[in-house]
């Protein structure tokens, strides 16, 4: 590994200085354009689209624009602005327009199909992009179609699904709740807990619970001292909610940066036009898993096959 790079002496940045001569230099004011971030969720009755701009002129909002969704057999899906607070929240997002969907009997998103986007703003402008949901998947451990398992305490589940068509990575996330409050007597974990894995590419099908969780959460303290004790396996009634989200590549290439990197730090934009954004998809499996009470596991059905 390279050592940390030495400032350059004073003596010597002075004369550079001395060497250069100072211009004036005109740099371009940046442009205000509008962000459109459009995920649709396979089987979801209602989806969602959050429009909002880049410099926050008039509090950021986008009122008045078209939004649609096509589909390859012509119908089309119609979002309207909603003033529902919370239902479109985007971090680092100053305010902006929430759209929902009008009327989810027209279509229901599915697997393995691709949609398009098309966005007509209140000032003529256009935007438009494509997508591919993600081809249906199965849990393998726990069990296919159980809603609900159990591990020994001090349990870790090998978590493994079957791969799903156009994947680019598989997010999982633990919700814990309140449900770790009291689990470590040397530890206060945070309360709500919640905590995300990943798996790096579509092939990438298998991910330890809770061992690998934690890959956003390395800079948090708090979060940090729960996740190694969690090394130790699941804790005695504790309950974790756990969804695997199959998501193709436009939205990884949208929401990569900071500590989510897997394939580059500049986010890559699949809207265009008279914008810029994302229009991605995800496709979801869920199931919630106990840290049985007595270590027989009969409260619930066992996680392991």
């Amino acid at each position: 590994m390279r050592g940390p790079r030495r400032a350059p002496p004073l003596l010597f940045l002075a004369l550079l200085v001395a060497g250069c001569e100072l211009r004036d230099v005109t740099t371009a004011a940046p442009a205000d354009m509008v962000i459109a971030e459009v995920v649709l969720v396979a089987g979801h009755a209602v989806q969602r689209a959050f429009l909002h701009r880049t410099l926050g002129v008039d509090g950021d909002s986008v009122p008045g624009a078209r939004v649609e969704v096509h589909a390859a057999d012509g119908r089309v899906m119609r979002f309207r602005a909603t003033d529902i607070g919370g239902v479109c929240t985007v971090p680092g997002a100053r305010g902006g327009t929430c759209y929902l969907s009008v009327d989810s009997t027209v279509f229901e998103v599915e697997h393995g199909a691709r949609y398009r986007l098309e966005i007509e703003l209140a000032d003529g402008g256009r935007m438009h992009a494509t997508t591919t949901v993600p081809g249906a998947f199965e849990f393998i451990q726990p069990r296919a179609g159980t809603p609900a398992c159990s591990v020994p305490p001090g349990s870790q589940l090998e978590l493994t699904w079957s791969r799903s068509l156009d994947a680019g990575v598989y997010l999982v996330e633990a919700d814990f709740g309140s449900s770790l409050a009291g689990a470590f007597p040397e530890i206060e974990p945070p309360d709500p807990f919640r905590t995300v894995g990943l798996s790096v590419g579509g092939a990438d099908t298998t991910l330890v619970l809770p061992a690998e969780l934690g890959v956003f959460d390395r800079f948090d303290e708090q979060a940090t001292a729960t996740l190694v004790a969690l090394q130790r396996g699941l804790p005695r009634e504790s309950v974790a909610d756990v969804v695997v989200a199959a998501a193709e590549q436009n939205y990884v290439n949208w929401v990569r940066g900071g500590s989510f990197n897997p394939s580059g730090i500049v986010r890559i934009a699949s809207v265009r036009g008279d914008g810029t954004g994302v229009f991605g998809a995800l496709a979801l499996r869920g199931f919630r898993v106990h840290g049985s009470s007595d270590g027989s596991g009969a409260d619930h059905p066992s996680c392991f096959r």
